[in-house]
């Protein structure tokens, strides 16, 4: 960029950031969501974009000191479950009606329920007698 003249080198970064935004948008996902929230967990309407891929039950993201946070939600609010992560270290939190239904699966176990939510990271199944799977990628 030594021989680029100064307007150009600022055209080039306004774009490189504009795409840097627009990459980090398209997914909404935990650490890609602006609405992902570092206070809330264990709420039934926490201050977060709402990420789940069904009607049916609310999924939201948190992040806090380098730990990940799901929770999901049903419809009327009631905590169901909530998992932890860190790399790819994941684990059932004592939060929610449904905690002692959860289960974490080996990485590419496909089970048959309704997938609630699917990020780069791990995909959360909703099984019958509102069990819970979590499959991490």
């Amino acid at each position: 960029m030594r021989y680029f003249k100064p307007a150009a080198k600022v055209a080039i970064s306004i774009i490189a950031l504009t795409l840097m935004q627009n990459a980090s948008a398209c997914c909404p996902d935990v650490g890609h969501s602006p609405n992902t929230a570092a206070t809330g967990l264990g709420t039934s309407r926490p201050a977060a974009a709402d990420l789940s891929a069904v009607g049916s039950v609310k999924v939201y993201a948190f992040e806090r000191d380098g730990i990940r946070y799901l929770q999901v939600n049903g419809s009327t609010g009631i905590v169901r479950t909530a998992i932890g992560w860190i790399d790819s270290v994941v684990w059932v939190m004592p939060i929610g009606v449904d905690a002692d239904r959860t289960k974490i699966l080996a990485p590419g176990t496909m089970p048959t329920g309704l997938i609630v939510y699917q990020g780069e990271r791990m995909t959360v199944f909703l099984l019958p007698d509102n069990n819970w799977v979590v499959v991490p990628k």
